[in-house]
């Protein structure tokens, strides 16, 4: 799997829970009002699925913006 392809995927995952089109490369909780405790465990639930892995109590804190969403898979999937 490549950075391009996660990439892609993820963005496409966010757009969808977060139902907003062109999803900014800053995006994260801090800046997308959608983006809420809920919608947060919506999205890690979907990359669990869709990625294949499971997200553990050590890092389930980290999945808070598109960036570092992208930056966990690739680690994740090396």
């Amino acid at each position: 799997m490549d950075k391009k392809f996660i990439k892609t995927k993820i963005k496409k995952i966010l757009e969808e829970i977060l139902d907003i089109v062109n999803l900014p490369e800053d995006a994260s909780d801090k800046n997308i009002d959608e983006w809420d405790s809920l919608t947060y465990l919506t999205i890690l639930t979907k990359i669990e699925d869709e990625f294949q892995i499971k997200i553990d109590e050590n890092n389930i804190n980290h999945f808070d913006s598109y960036k570092r969403i992208v930056k966990l898979i690739i680690n994740a999937k090396k």
